[in-house]
Parts: C-alpha cells; structure tokens; sequence
C-alpha cells in the first residue's frame, strides 16, 4: 500500500487526505452519501476520458 501510496501523484494523495479528515468528521450517513457522490464523479470522469455515454446521472 506504501508503494502504491508513493507512486501516486502528489496532488491526488493531498485530495485523499483532505477527504479523508473531512468524511472524518461526518456522521456514518453522511460519509456514505459522500462517497457515493465522489464514486458517481468518478465514473463520469472515466466515461469522458473513454469518450462513452453514461447513463445520467441522477445525484442519488
């Protein structure tokens, strides 16, 4: 995981970690919604990269 962690670009780890300390601070319901959304950005993200459609998205 140290490897991996270390490997990865500097600014993403900094995103990671400031996440991580705010979901930190969230209720359990809370972070769960959080990490839907991010999972859900993700997934845009790539579909755009990959040039596809994705179905809409919906926030939910």
């Amino acid at each position: 995981m140290a490897r991996r962690t270390a490997d990865t670009s500097p600014a993403a780890v900094k995103i990671g970690k400031a996440a991580f300390y705010v979901q930190a601070q969230m209720s359990l319901d809370e972070s769960y919604v959080g990490e839907v959304m991010a999972w859900d950005a993700e997934a845009g993200i790539r579909a755009f990269v990959a040039k596809y459609e994705m179905q809409e998205w919906t926030g939910k």
